[in-house]
């Protein structure tokens, strides 16, 4: 998490986790492994027992590796729009 203030202490915005198109594309991921695994839709990597789990996490993450790149930038553009959408700044600052 980011979160941006004046040099006097005022909030001027945050950025949160991931990127918009992180997280799209780590629900994908995690969508086609619980699908290639036989999970039930609601399992998740805090409601499965340790080698589901193990599983479970090497797909997602041979999944989302090779987006990982394109996510920061992605969440370098976020963040750059919200302070610049805070700041009424010019986009593109």
């Amino acid at each position: 998490m980011f979160v941006f203030y004046t040099d006097d202490t005022k909030y001027i915005t945050h950025f949160t986790e991931r990127s918009e198109s992180a997280h799209q594309g780590l629900a994908i991921a995690m969508d086609e492994a619980r699908v290639k695994l036989h999970l039930p839709p609601s399992a998740t990597f805090g409601n499965l027992q340790d080698t589901e789990r193990q599983l479970f996490l090497k797909e997602v993450i041979s999944a989302i590796g090779p987006q990982s790149d394109a996510w920061r930038k992605d969440a370098v553009k976020e963040i750059r729009h919200l302070l610049s959408a805070a700041l009424k700044l010019p986009q593109g600052f």
